[in-house]
């Protein structure tokens, strides 16, 4: 851990995403552009909150993650990354907007209370 700078620290952590670590492992990935929106809505799941949406069985989005950095101020907790690889979501996301099908969009910042 080292100093970020006025007494704000930061530091590297390493994340696992379970859909990215299952499709390293099965390696069959199934491309969302190569299906018809329906059947690519049919593997949206949502958690029981409805903030994140799961992909199941196909491949989304592949982040990278390069170095992540947390910051604490003010009794929050920010987590930023920074991402290498192409963004592919916002396709996605044009296509189902489209169809008027709804969804919850990833986010790339988020903070914790």
């Amino acid at each position: 851990m080292d100093r970020g700078g006025e007494g704000i620290e930061t530091m590297q952590l390493t994340l696992h995403i379970p859909q990215l670590q299952y499709h390293l492992e099965n390696m069959e990935p199934i491309l969302f552009n190569k299906m018809p929106i329906m059947k690519i809505a049919e593997k949206l799941r949502h958690d029981a909150q409805r903030k994140v949406f799961y992909i199941h069985e196909m491949v989304l989005c592949e982040m990278t993650f390069q170095q992540v950095a947390i910051y604490y101020e003010n009794n929050q907790i920010v987590f930023l990354y920074s991402t290498s690889g192409t963004d592919v979501c916002q396709k996605l996301q044009t296509q189902l907007a489209k169809h008027e099908i709804p969804f919850v969009p990833l986010q790339k910042s988020f903070v914790l209370r």
